[in-house]
């Protein structure tokens, strides 16, 4: 028998609260927090939720929530930067994120009704690269879950999932070295602020390298206008192995064997090696999950956080870690 109710078994509604914290200058975010409908704790664990790539406001999670709140939990979801009732410009970049998650630890502290020693970060996908980067310097973080997360060297991760896209293209070994090796040249051109000619020159040569192995000019022109966007080049440049290694409080790595848009296989193998100095972390795989963490749904049309469909086996996973981890007493026992 699972030690968390389930989202059936709580018929409650969590209390809500509307709040707004700064983050950068000229950015204010604007969140929702929720506290579990009764609980016998005077300070509130929460959980922080982190969506993924896109233009995410507030929502989904419905399942996840319901299960955290079951387990005791408080949990914060907030507007992405310039979008719903946030301020400021929306860039979804790495950097940008992480300092987004950080100001929301920050505002938490500022509560009475929190406790300061029991605040978790939980994300998925590009949530789930900013959440370990934020914890890595911070290790007051009680701990973090990571669900779908993108684990590799700087530069190596991007480039081991253009190797299986490429491959299951039927590229060959050969073909698939030509436009890596002039991808891998664009983007550290890019990161490191080239001269404007040769960094055009390089961006050229990627579509020429896209062509020359057999996709159609217009295609070529496709795939370089996609990788040339500030949020591609900012996870090309994280090194999330090395904020995983510098972890101790307890981790939790959640993967799909079914995930089509992260190479799940690296990220399993990276994260594994990374967090073998924490005493307490683990990395799951679970059989036929998509990278939403679904059974056979369609990818939504932007970012990556879950809705409804979140399967129970996650949710309850998650649950369970967490209210372990955290000392939270599950109600109705």
């Amino acid at each position: 028998m699972s030690s968390v109710a389930t989202a059936q078994q709580v018929s409650e509604v969590p209390l809500s609260e509307e709040v707004r914290y700064p983050s950068d200058p000229d950015t204010v975010i604007a969140a929702t927090l929720e506290r579990p409908p009764s609980t016998d704790e005077r300070l509130l664990p929460v959980v922080v939720i982190i969506s993924g790539t896109g233009p995410w406001t507030r929502g989904g999670w419905e399942n996840m929530r319901a299960t955290l709140h079951a387990a005791g939990f408080a949990t914060l979801m907030y507007d992405k930067r310039g979008l719903g009732q946030s301020t400021g410009t929306f860039v979804d970049t790495i950097p940008a994120m992480q300092r987004d998650v950080a100001a929301a630890v920050a505002f938490l502290r500022t509560r009475a009704d929190i406790d300061h020693e029991r605040i978790a970060l939980m994300g998925i996908s590009q949530g789930a690269v900013a959440a370990p980067l934020v914890a890595s310097e911070d290790p007051a973080i009680a701990a973090v879950v990571m669900l779908s997360g993108p684990v590799g060297p700087r530069g190596e991760l991007f480039l081991g999932i253009l190797r299986g896209h490429l491959t299951n293209a039927g590229k060959t070994s050969e073909q698939i070295n030509r436009v890596t090796a002039a991808v891998a040249a664009w983007m550290n051109a890019r990161s490191e602020v080239a001269d404007e000619s040769e960094t055009a020159n390089l961006r050229k040569a990627v579509v020429d390298a896209f062509a020359e192995v057999g996709f159609p000019q217009d295609q070529a022109e496709n795939f370089v206008a996609a990788l040339d966007d500030e949020v591609v080049l900012s996870m090309y440049d994280v090194a999330s192995d090395r904020a995983l290694e510098r972890l101790r409080m307890p981790t939790l790595a959640i993967y799909g064997s079914k995930d089509e848009v992260i190479a799940p296989y690296l990220s399993i193998e990276a994260a594994t090696v990374a967090l073998q100095g924490n005493p307490d972390a683990i990395v799951v795989a679970i059989p036929g999950m998509t990278h939403e963490l679904q059974r056979a749904t369609p990818m939504p049309s932007s970012g990556t956080a879950p809705k409804d469909g979140t399967m129970p086996v996650v949710t309850e996973l998650v649950g369970n870690w967490l209210a372990r981890r955290l000392g939270t007493m599950p109600r109705g026992r």
